[in-house]
């Protein structure tokens, strides 16, 4: 099967490209919403953050890329902040770290 992406997708990806720029977005050609960056540390690694994310709804990614970005600012902010910490707080606003409830940029 093959994806025909629409112009709502259009808008919906330059969104999320504009809240994410250090990601590349796409729609893959089965319908998968896509994103990929490069240059990952091994501490990132390490916090559960990935290179690529592959979701089926773009909700789906923009929670994913709103979990790796909070993981990712709490983690420059000293704390020992993971994405699956930063999941569960973006979901019921448990502190998932030492960082949480500081000023947040997702």
């Amino acid at each position: 099967m093959t994806y025909t992406q629409t112009e709502q997708d259009a808008v919906d990806l330059s969104v999320l490209q504009a809240r994410y720029p250090e990601w590349r977005l796409w729609r893959a050609d089965g319908g998968a919403w896509m994103a990929t960056r490069a240059d990952l540390t091994d501490a990132q690694t390490t916090a559960g953050m990935s290179p690529t994310l592959m979701e089926d709804t773009r909700r789906a990614l923009a929670s994913e890329l709103a979990a790796q970005a909070l993981a990712d600012v709490h983690r420059s902010m000293g704390s020992e902040c993971t994405v699956t910490a930063a999941r569960d707080h973006l979901r019921d606003r448990r502190p998932c770290c030492s960082s949480a409830g500081q000023r947040e940029r997702p």
